[in-house]
């Protein structure tokens, strides 16, 4: 099982998935973990963050009919759609610093081109058509820095074996569009 964990920014809770469900606990170890998704059926629900302020969450569920991009409150309240589209998986949502803009990695389903694009994107967190960063589809793996200004990545080319180094990081700044590798 893969699973992901991210800390509130005041560090006294934590969310994570499970089985398909994102659950909330405290960071302390006692307690009860707290299931946000109980009331969404079926789907899977995935790849929770956190936003900068700890009031949202943004992750990743296919109740709509594909892996695509949701936000909650903090406490499981108020799930909401940000990006759907059954054509386009999305993943590894990562918020900018402001808390306004979530960053996330976009696939085509079935190995075709995905509508719009594929590689990262940025959408803001109340929807939208959203705007491509890094056009590349081996782009992934999407961290803002904390001034909200580059986009770090990974950035896989060939026959994706690490020890022949085709993994690598590359940073986007956002003010310039110039992309450079930071690992080579």
């Amino acid at each position: 099982t893969w699973l992901s964990v991210d800390a509130s920014p005041d560090g006294s809770w934590m969310v994570f998935d499970l089985v398909g469900h994102i659950y909330r606990a405290p960071t302390s170890g006692s307690g009860e973990a707290v299931c946000l998704t109980q009331d969404a059926g079926i789907s899977m629900n995935y790849m929770p963050r956190i936003s900068p302020d700890g009031r949202t969450i943004a992750f990743v569920s296919d109740r709509k009919g594909q892996a695509n991009l949701w936000i909650m409150d903090a406490d499981g309240a108020n799930p909401k759609a940000v990006f759907t589209d059954r054509n386009v998986r999305a993943s590894l949502p990562a918020w900018t610093p402001d808390g306004e803009y979530i960053v996330f990695k976009r696939s085509p389903v079935g190995g075709g081109a995905a509508p719009g694009g594929g590689g990262i994107w940025m959408i803001h967190r109340d929807g939208g058509d959203g705007v491509q960063l890094v056009t590349e589809n081996a782009a992934t793996w999407p961290s803002v820095s904390p001034d909200g200004r580059y986009v770090y990545h990974q950035f896989s080319s060939g026959d994706a074996d690490a020890l022949m180094g085709h993994f690598q990081v590359r940073r986007l700044d956002r003010r310039t569009g110039t992309v450079v590798d930071i690992t080579s």
